[in-house]
This record gives structure tokens, C-alpha cells and sequence, in this order.
């Protein structure tokens, strides 16, 4: 059921924002940001995406 639910645009977009928020997690490891600012950044990525 849940394979059917999920078309094609909405996995692209989920793999667009997987990119997306690994390349952030990436970023913010290398320069040794705090975990509580990488999760509201993936909030207001995630309200501008959807």
C-alpha cells in the first residue's frame, strides 16, 4: 500500500533532500557546529522543500 502511496515525484524530492541534508551534516562536522543548530536547519530545509 505504502509503495503506491509514494509516486515517483515524491521520491525524487526525498532523495533531493537526502542530498541535500547529508551534505549539510558533512558541512557542519567539518566546521564542529552545535547538533541543536543542525536540526533547526533541517526544519527550515524542510518547511522551504514541502
Amino acid at each position: 500500500m505504502y509503495k503506491k502511496v509514494f509516486k515517483s515525484e515524491q521520491r525524487d524530492k526525498f532523495l533531493f533532500l537526502a542530498l541535500t541534508l547529508e551534505t549539510i551534516v558533512f558541512k557542519f562536522k567539518k566546521n564542529n557546529f552545535q547538533f541543536k543548530t543542525l536540526q533547526q536547519l533541517n526544519i527550515e530545509i524542510l518547511n522551504n522543500i514541502w
